[in-house]
Formats: structure tokens, C-alpha cells, sequence
């Protein structure tokens, strides 16, 4: 059995990354707090430089945005498939022809408990919290996700481009 063969992945979805319930309400809740924390101050001992004041404003508006982006992005989750990486709505994220590199490293720029996918051409933006961003090349997998799962599908991606790349 060649290289190749022996890291070949099936048709149907071999590996599912799914987020950690726990994790999800409690990075939620966090930013719902922050949101709080920062309109508290806001209405009750406002800056008394402009600057500051919009500055407050805005920080307020976004902590609350991303607060509901987190609860409204549905529990779904990622899947590695024989072809690339998919959400489980079937959406390409990336296919694994268009993968260079897998960077799993502790100082690396990468979500929490994730890892990061290096493409060879940029791709347009996308962005599902706690489970995966991608901009430009990169595409940054994790955050709200199960470690072990995170680990097992860079692994898996990685021995598959390497397998590809015959090193």
C-alpha cells in the first residue's frame, strides 16, 4: 500500500468537530457581560471626552453584536470529508487540494483549543463564531470546539499533505 492509499479519506464525513455546549454559553455570557459592564459605565459615569465616549459606544455595540452572533450561530459543526473541510450545512470551507500548511502551534495565530489552515490562494471571508474564520489565506479552526476532535482533523489533514506532498 502506497502513501497515498494509506491516508486516503472516504467519501462520506469521517471526522465532525462539534462545539462544546458549555464552552458556547459561557463564551456568550461572557461577551453579554462585557456588553453590560461597558454600557454601565457608559450611562452612569460617562468620559468626559468625546473620544472616549464613541469609543465606549461602540466597544458597548459590539460586545452586544457579537454576544448574539454567538447564540444565534447554530450548534452545527465542521466535517472532514474525503475532498476538504465542510460546516455540516455542506459549505466549502476549504478543500484539501488547496491547503499548504497546518499550524497547530502554541504561539501560533490560531482560535483557542484550534488550529490554523494555510491556503495557497486567498479565498473570500467567512466567519462562523467559536467554530472557524477564514480570511484571506488563512482559514483559523476552534475556539468553542472540543479539543480532542480539533486535534484528530489537524492531524489528519496534516498526514494527508504530507502523504500528498510525498515527504
Amino acid at each position: 500500500m502506497s502513501a497515498s492509499e494509506e491516508f486516503d479519506l472516504p467519501e462520506r464525513p469521517v471526522l465532525h468537530l462539534t462545539p462544546a455546549p458549555f464552552k458556547r454559553g459561557v463564551s456568550a455570557a461572557m461577551l453579554f457581560l462585557l456588553a453590560f459592564l461597558l454600557g454601565y459605565v457608559l450611562v452612569l459615569h460617562p468620559p468626559a471626552a468625546m473620544g472616549w465616549l464613541v469609543f465606549l459606544g461602540v466597544m458597548t455595540a459590539g460586545a452586544g453584536w457579537l454576544g448574539i452572533a454567538m447564540v444565534q450561530a447554530r450548534p452545527q459543526g465542521l466535517e472532514l470529508r474525503e475532498d476538504g473541510l465542510y460546516r455540516a450545512d455542506g459549505e466549502v470551507i476549504c478543500l484539501l487540494s488547496e491547503i499548504v500548511s497546518v499550524n497547530r502551534g502554541a504561539f501560533a495565530f490560531k482560535p483557542s483549543n484550534g488550529f490554523l489552515l494555510r491556503l495557497a490562494e486567498p479565498k473570500e471571508r467567512a466567519w462562523m463564531p467559536g467554530l472557524y474564520w477564514r480570511l484571506g489565506r488563512f482559514v483559523g479552526v476552534g475556539g468553542v470546539t472540543h479539543k480532542a476532535q480539533g486535534d484528530v482533523i489537524a492531524e489528519t489533514i496534516a498526514m494527508t499533505l504530507s502523504a500528498r506532498d510525498g515527504s
